[in-house]
């Protein structure tokens, strides 16, 4: 197989309409963020979730045995994410990805410890992922996400390759800001990574549903059709998931 020419995919992508496949079921896609919201605004935001058939709701961590306690069968996946205030303190993440999934969480977001990675220890990341699965258990969902614009593609490259290795479920890509501009390029070189993995493992960009078109469009040249499920792949939407629908 020819290497993939990923600028040309990603010039495509930019301005590609939605995969026809995935108009019926863009809600399916889309996870609601919650995080930052008083009590009973992530409940109303999760009861959202629930009744729109979403893939899950991103909550602060002392949020989700609240919500689990509110809504016991009908609640929906609850996704946290972590080490923004801990840094590369494996330990303490670790610990709190286990309390996390004692209280139901069904997923656990890392942002990539980049100062570590930036100085030559690509290997954190993968030590990061080993003991949060050794806490959190195999039913939780873990997840490293990248920030765009701060990193080169053989950076990222090895980011990624590390992270699978250790058993990561999901790859992806945090922006500074929801609105701002998509990294097509580097979800590009994380997606082609996914490929080598042969499509195992998910990815999500961390922005609105107004990135749904260009990532599907990306995703799809590069794993295929196939590949283009609820399963592999999210964006992240601040508002209401249902508003999608209308």
């Amino acid at each position: 197989m020819p290497p993939l020419d990923l600028q040309t995919l990603v010039g495509t992508a930019m301005t590609a309409p939605l995969p026809e496949a995935l108009r019926d079921q863009c809600s399916c896609f889309v996870e609601l963020d919650a995080r930052g919201m008083a009590q009973n605004e992530v409940l109303l935001a999760a009861r959202e979730v629930r009744a729109a058939n979403g893939p899950g709701v991103c909550v602060d961590a002392k949020m989700v045995e609240v919500v689990r306690r509110a809504m016991q069968d009908a609640t929906p996946v609850m996704i946290v994410r972590l080490n923004e205030a801990q840094g590369d303190d494996i330990a303490a993440i670790a610990a709190e990805a286990g309390a996390c999934a004692g209280d139901g969480a069904g997923a656990v977001e890392f942002l990539v410890p980049l100062s570590a990675v930036e100085d030559g220890d690509v290997g954190l990341v993968g030590d990061l992922i080993e003991a949060c699965r050794t806490t959190a258990g195999p039913g939780v969902a873990l997840r490293i996400l990248t920030p765009g614009g701060s990193v080169d593609p053989s950076m990222a490259t090895a980011i990624a390759r590390t992270a699978i290795m250790a058993g990561v479920d999901f790859l992806g890509v945090t922006m500074p800001s929801a609105s701002g501009p998509l990294d097509l390029d580097l979800c590009a070189v994380l997606l082609s990574v996914a490929m080598e993995a042969e499509g195992k493992v998910g990815f999500k960009l961390s922005q609105g549903k107004s990135a749904l078109a260009p990532l599907a469009s990306l995703a799809q040249a590069i794993l295929g059709p196939e590949w283009l499920r609820p399963a592999n792949i999210r964006v992240e939407e601040r508002h209401f998931v249902t508003r999608f629908q209308q």
